[in-house]
């Protein structure tokens, strides 16, 4: 249980997302972009889980994780 005072900790946050979006994007059927979207994303996460982080939360194209 966590204290009502909260915790101190020391940690990293990652904020990352694909450079040029916008224009990839713009140039892709629905189904293209959703198969790129997937291996980005799949490709990005399992580092951070590999490496006991959190993603709080994907943002379009971004990555918040700490």
């Amino acid at each position: 249980m966590t204290a009502p005072e909260g915790q101190r900790r020391v940690m990293a946050v990652l904020f990352c997302d694909l450079k040029g979006f916008t224009s990839l994007s713009e140039g892709m059927t629905p189904q293209g972009l959703v198969k790129v979207m997937n291996h980005y994303l799949s490709v990005m996460s399992e580092p951070i889980r590999n490496n006991r982080g959190i993603i709080d939360k994907y943002i379009g194209d971004s990555i918040m994780a700490y």
